[in-house]
C-alpha cells in the first residue's frame, strides 16, 4: 500500500517497527467515513452520490491498472478528508493479480461480497470489487443496503441469485447498478465500464481522462499467487 500514489487513496507516510508493535502513520481523513456520513443523511442527492462515486472510481480504477484488487470495499473503508474528499484505507485484504492466475482467499465483508466469494469459487479479482462498487452505488443513491437478509442463509440466497429490491422511486443509477449486479462475473461491468458510463460522467469530463499514471507494473512470472499485498 505504501507504493500507492493517488488523491483518493489514504496515504502511507511512515512505517516502523520495534519488538513489540509495527506502527504505520498515515494521512488523517477528518470527517470519518462514509458509513458516518451516509447515516446521518439517510440518502444522497444524485449530485452528491455522483462526485463521491466517481473518486471512489478513479481510485478503484487506479488499482487495477497496477495489478491490484481491493477486497474490502465497502463504506466502512472509504474514509473522508478535511475538504470532503474521498480517502480509499484498509488495504488488508487486497492482492496482486493477474489475468493467467486465479485468486482463492474468500474474504471480504458479506453484505459486500460477489456470489464468486460467497460461493468459494476462484475469481481473477477486478470482478469482486466491481461487484462491491455495485453495492456503494445502490447504497450512495437508495440509501439502504441491496441485499439485507435477516441471517447468513438468506443472504447468501440473495447474493448468489441477485435477487434485489429497487426502491418505487427508480434512480437513473439504476441500469449501472444493474450491471455490477450481475451474478455471471463475465458479464458483469468491468472498471473500464464502470468509469466511462453515461451516468458516471454526466454534464463532466470523461472520468478515464483524469485518472492519473502508473506507479509500477506487477510482477510477471514468479509471483506467488494470492499474495498478500
Amino acid at each position: 500500500m505504501s507504493s500507492l500514489n493517488h488523491p483518493h487513496i489514504i496515504a502511507v507516510h511512515e512505517v516502523f517497527e520495534n519488538s513489540a508493535k509495527i506502527v504505520i502513520v498515515m494521512e488523517y481523513a477528518s470527517k470519518g467515513d462514509l458509513y458516518e456520513y451516509i447515516s446521518e443523511r439517510q440518502r444522497l442527492s444524485e449530485q452528491e452520490a455522483r462526485h463521491f462515486f466517481r473518486q471512489v472510481v478513479s481510485a478503484v480504477y487506479y488499482c487495477h491498472k497496477n495489478g491490484i484488487v481491493h477486497r474490502d470495499l465497502k463504506l466502512e473503508n472509504i474514509l473522508l478528508d478535511a475538504n470532503g474528499n474521498i480517502k480509499i484505507a484498509d488495504f488488508g485484504l487486497s492482492n496482486v493479480f493477474q489475468q493467467d492466475k486465479l485468486l482463492q482467499t474468500y474474504c471480504g465483508s458479506p453484505l459486500y461480497a460477489s456470489p464468486e466469494i460467497i460461493n468459494g469459487r476462484p475469481y481473477k479479482g477486478p470482478e469482486v470489487d466491481s461487484w462491491s462498487l455495485g453495492v456503494l452505488l445502490y447504497i450512495l443513491v437508495h440509501g439502504t443496503m441491496p441485499f439485507d437478509g435477516h441471517d447468513y442463509k438468506t443472504l447468501v440466497k440473495q447474493i448468489t441469485s441477485g435477487d434485489y429490491r429497487e426502491p418505487t422511486k427508480l434512480s437513473d443509477a439504476c441500469g449501472l447498478i444493474r450491471w455490477m449486479l450481475m451474478v455471471n462475473p463475465e458479464r458483469r461491468a468491468t472498471i473500464e465500464d464502470i468509469a466511462t458510463h453515461w451516468w458516471v460522467n454526466w454534464g463532466l469530463p470523461v472520468l478515464l481522462i483524469h485518472i492519473p499514471g502508473l506507479i509500477w507494473q506487477p510482477r510477471g512470472q514468479g509471483m506467488p499467487q494470492d499474495q498478500d499485498i
